[in-house]
């Protein structure tokens, strides 16, 4: 009978696998970041256990809806099966496999894990609301257990009030509330998530800035670099227009110029607009 076994992994993520018989691993499910996560996804693999498999490795096999085992080929050719859910979502993943056959082999295992055990290896002794009761009795008989009816009043031991304080402390902290539920973030505060999610105003810096620095680069080689060239080439003279002129070169800076003011004006509307969204706490 196989089972299935839960356990956290390198990274501290609870994942669970499916054990067959001889100890050896079938499949292994994703990541989750919660425990509660993690169990759900083990009941979602005893509720699709029965599903039906597709082939991919057989061309032309039709193919069929979720929940389903599909049997596939990895990069190294070797044979591979994952469990999908109704919704299309991975649950568990196989190893690999030399042969088809075993591959199979290990569906018909997780196929009988519908009824399965759960070894769960993150389980530790914790107090909790549904053992408070139970621990509050044993707590009352603990002391009780010092005091004879009748007889003259003893003084419990030192070793005694430790235990009993420590079992006090677990109930206090299984009694106290936990944190109060996050606010809903609102429209504004998700669309500046967006913002700093995807970097949308870096890109935009960095796609406007582009645009206005070509332009100045093609004006200054345009009517600055190309006359300087024009000077010691002769016969460059028709290549641009001119309204300055030096040692019978003519330099038509005009374009130059007006780019370069644009260029600074640009630059510091851009500047007033970061400094903005750093205020709003938008990361670039």
């Amino acid at each position: 009978m196989p089972k299935f076994q839960v356990y956290k992994d390198a990274a501290n993520k609870c994942r669970f696998r499916i054990l067959a018989d001889n100890n050896k691993i079938v499949a292994v499910g994703e990541a989750y970041e919660q425990h509660a996560g993690c169990v759900n996804g083990v009941k979602s693999i005893q509720k699709n256990c029965n599903a039906a498999i597709e082939d991919t490795t057989i061309e032309g096999a039709p193919k069929i809806p979720n929940p389903k085992y599909e049997v596939y080929k990895d990069k190294t050719s070797q044979f591979r099966f994952r469990l999908k859910a109704s919704n299309g979502q991975i649950i568990a993943e196989s190893e690999s496999y030399e042969t088809k056959e075993a591959c199979l082999n290990g569906v018909d295992v997780v196929r009988k894990s519908c009824d399965a055990e759960i070894d769960d290896q993150t389980v530790t002794t914790e107090f909790t609301k549904e053992n408070l009761s139970s621990s509050k009795v044993d707590l009352v008989k603990q002391v009780d257990s010092t005091v004879t009816v009748g007889a003259e009043p003893t003084i419990v031991k030192s070793n005694k009030n430790d235990e009993i304080l420590e079992e006090l402390k677990k109930i206090r902290v299984a009694l106290e509330k936990g944190p109060p539920p996050q606010p809903p973030k609102g429209l504004w505060n998700e669309f500046k998530d967006f913002l700093s999610k995807y970097k949308i105003l870096g890109l935009a810096v960095a796609f406007v800035l582009g645009i206005y620095l070509g332009i100045l680069v093609q004006a200054l080689v345009k009517d600055f670099v190309m006359p300087l060239i024009g000077l010691a080439i002769p016969g460059m003279a028709n290549l641009a227009t001119y309204s300055v002129s030096v040692m019978s070169q003519v330099f038509g800076i005009g374009d130059f110029l007006v780019a370069l003011i644009t260029f600074i004006i640009v630059a510091f509307i851009v500047f007033i607009a970061v400094k903005v969204a750093k205020r709003w706490k938008i990361d670039f």
